[in-house]
């Protein structure tokens, strides 16, 4: 239970980033449309949850170049939100520059020290902002489920959060337990479920910028919404951090030129990729928070519809070649 646990706040601490927990992407993609259908996305992402797990667990993951390079640019594209979403935040509550800047060399410290790190940080702050948007959402008190209906839009927000939070579950998968992958995409999925019904219930007809933080400032809850954002923001931009900080590493180790013996044993740790990693998404960062989304985040969301069909069709494949391979009775 407890890997289970650690699991499933891995992957919905990947998703509850910037977009999520100010309610901007839940906007940008649910709009008008009833909070039934946002709740719908959450199981969505349980059974994707599930899906790269098994995929990771029988090494049925999509692996080629091109996709490695997918990956890395909507990795870039969330580490960027991310910090221009810190940026913004703490920019608000400090009157201070520069602070995304500072979120990303703290978050880039603790990749260096290893993805158990992130687990463990994960595991405390999801369920604070699952609290949080559970509280804000009976304080509010003026939510309603009425609006359209849609079959694809669950499927495209679920796609949107599965490419980096799928790449993340294909690693997991590879030492979980069937028991494991069952208990921890069962809690993603009711996780996710309650707090986009949640949000999408508070939002409803809100179009400012950050659609929960509005909110919040006009309950008095103003310094705790941006703090548990801040947090949300946080564990998101430290998924995307560490899949920037992976690739560039096992890039590195596989090019003829880098990986030569005068050059690697400078760029052989994690020092050098994470800076890397940096230097490049706060570049991207200053497109701003809001341009980053609504321009950026449909293509990840594209992308993601990509690499779960990519794993479908691995997974059915697999799953014939063993029954053809069965002995007959």
């Amino acid at each position: 239970m407890k890997r289970a646990f650690k699991i499933s706040t891995l992957f919905v601490g990947t998703v509850i980033g910037a977009g999520f927990a100010t309610g901007r992407e839940i906007a940008l993609f649910f709009g008008e449309l009833s909070p039934i259908v946002a709740a719908a996305s959450g199981i969505v992402l349980g059974g994707l949850c599930a899906l790269f797990l098994i995929c990771g667990k029988y090494r049925l993951v999509w692996k080629s170049k091109f996709y490695s390079a997918i990956i890395f640019l909507c990795a870039i594209i969330t580490f960027s939100a991310m910090l221009a979403a810190s940026e913004k935040i703490l920019f608000e509550m400090t009157n201070i520059r520069f602070m995304g800047l500072v979120s990303g060399v703290l978050g880039i410290i603790i990749v260096v020290l290893g993805i158990d790190k992130i687990k463990i940080l994960n595991a405390i702050i999801v369920p604070l902002i699952i609290a949080f948007i559970i509280i804000l959402f009976i304080k509010n008190a003026n939510f309603e489920i009425s609006g359209g209906v849609s079959v694809f839009r669950p499927v495209a927000y679920g796609a949107l959060n599965i490419f980096l939070a799928g790449e993340l579950m294909a690693k997991e998968g590879e030492k979980a337990s069937k028991r494991d992958i069952v208990l921890s995409s069962v809690l993603t999925g009711v996780f996710l479920s309650i707090m986009l019904f949640a949000i999408q219930s508070t939002i409803h007809n809100n179009t400012s910028s950050m659609p929960m933080l509005d909110i919040a400032d006009k309950l008095n809850l103003t310094l705790t919404s941006q703090l548990l954002v801040y947090f949300a923001v946080f564990t998101t931009l430290l998924s995307s951090a560490e899949i920037m900080v992976s690739l560039i590493h096992d890039y590195i180790a596989n090019s003829s030129v880098l990986s030569s013996p005068k050059i690697y044993p400078a760029l052989s740790g994690r020092i050098v990729p994470a800076l890397f990693a940096l230097l490049l998404s706060y570049a991207f960062s200053l497109l701003g928070f809001d341009n980053i989304v609504d321009w950026f985040y449909p293509l990840i969301s594209a992308c993601g519809l990509i690499s779960v069909g990519a794993v479908i069709i691995k997974f059915i494949i697999y799953r014939y070649e063993k029954r053809g391979l069965a002995p007959s009775n």
